[in-house]
């Protein structure tokens, strides 16, 4: 008795099957991402913040 074959669709992209898994999770996922925006943003702040100072300080010496 051969039973015919059937092709099944092939597979989607691997990441949309993990994110399937992540439902449960997303806003635990979405609160991760948030701080870790926020985590690098407040990172890059002290030398944003020291360059300002240094050019406020710096500047008004090299225009004599």
């Amino acid at each position: 008795m051969n039973l015919p074959i059937t092709m099944s669709k092939p597979p989607s992209h691997p990441l949309s099957c993990l994110l399937r898994y992540t439902k449960p999770d997303q806003t635990q996922i979405w609160g991760a991402i948030i701080c870790s925006i926020l985590r690098t943003l407040l990172d890059l702040a002290p030398p944003y913040l020291m360059g300002i100072a240094v050019d406020v300080v710096v500047e008004p010496t090299f225009r004599r």
